[in-house]
């Protein structure tokens, strides 16, 4: 869906989500995809909305429910207004001959949407759609500095910034505490299964880097980070390609990052973890989140009785490992699940 958007237009959706994450939001609401959008492009914040991000701000709250905050590795899905608008956007762009979609084309998306609280707050500060779509025509900003002569349109634009040709996005994290973004980021064939990899940048740099140096075979996965903390965990599992097309995996570890100074420690294996009798063989599934204190990381464990070669009473369970001892409790046993 995001193919043809700037990299600025989509950091908009990835700040839309952070905060309606803030707000307590079930999904993506019109209001956050103005504020995200007023933090990504300031200049096109104060060349139409001339007020600074915190008026809106309180705006916006002064009309809505405010909720407890809930973590940002939850699941976001966009409103059925923001759904609209993004089409509305995608249309401004094709109208406009623009091969891809900007923050020009998302605030006339919203404008669009004229019912939706986002809207009504703009035309309160008399922005309009007319004045918007004769200014992205004229001002030559042009999809935000893309150029066709230097661009390769057939690649999407993230992925000329320092992201390995031919690798899809997989998940993109943001740790508030450093201003940092974590991409995770797959590739695969029918034929040929290449291991998950972690890019970072900071908020204000242009160009992604390697997370760590992973070995050629080992896959970094479910990446989850804290929203006060400057840490991030990721799992990590070492993937075999067969001759018959057939890949497999086992788990190596779980490795912890310090994201101010960018530095990866294998942080637990299945020979550091103490597990309640009588397992004592253990593999983790997925990384969900890390609690707001940054204290608790949340995962999904497989374990069983090892016995020689034999695996005997295979469970699974939604488990908490607290960070700092590194002591591991059970919280509920799933039933009829499979990872």
């Amino acid at each position: 869906m995001f193919e043809r958007y700037t990299e600025k237009a989509r950091r908009v959706i990835f700040f839309a989500r952070y905060e309606a994450s803030q707000y307590g939001s079930s999904c993506i609401e019109t209001e956050h995809l103005l504020l995200g959008l007023m933090r990504e492009d300031r200049a096109l914040a104060n060349l139409f909305i001339q007020t600074h991000i915190e008026s809106i701000r309180k705006e916006i709250e002064s009309r809505i429910e405010i909720r407890e905050r809930i973590s940002t590795s939850v699941e976001m899905p966009l409103s059925e207004e923001c759904k609209r608008i993004l089409n509305y956007a995608a249309e401004e762009a094709e109208k406009q001959s623009h091969k891809h979609v900007g923050t020009e084309h998302l605030l006339l998306g919203i404008l669009r949407e004229d019912q939706c609280l986002a809207a009504r707050i703009l035309q309160a500060h008399e922005v309009t759609v007319s004045r918007l779509r004769e200014e992205a025509t004229s001002s030559g900003r042009r999809n935000e500095t893309v150029n066709d002569s230097e661009v390769d349109v057939g690649i999407p634009e993230w992925q000329q910034q320092g992201i390995p040709k031919g690798y899809g996005f997989a998940q993109l994290l943001f740790n508030p505490a450093t201003g940092t973004l974590v991409v995770e980021v797959c590739r695969g064939t029918a034929k040929r299964f290449l291991p998950n990899r972690l890019f970072w940048r900071r908020k204000d740099s242009d160009r992604y880097e390697p997370l760590g140096q992973p070995e050629e075979n080992c896959s970094q996965e479910s990446a989850v980070t804290s929203l006060a903390k400057p840490i991030l965990f990721f799992n990590s599992n070492r993937i075999t390609q067969h001759e018959e097309s057939r890949t497999s995996g086992e788990w190596d570890s779980l490795y912890s990052v310090d994201l101010q100074k960018l530095s990866v420690v294998r942080y637990a294996s299945k020979e550091t973890l103490s597990l309640p009798a009588p397992y004592n063989d253990c593999w983790v599934t997925r990384l969900l989140s890390i609690s707001n204190d940054g204290a608790l990381l949340y995962l999904t464990i497989g374990m069983c009785e090892k016995i020689g070669a034999s695996r005997l009473n295979i469970a699974y369970h939604l488990a908490e490992l607290d960070i700092t001892t590194k002591s591991l409790r059970m919280v509920s046993l799933l039933r009829a699940t499979f990872f």
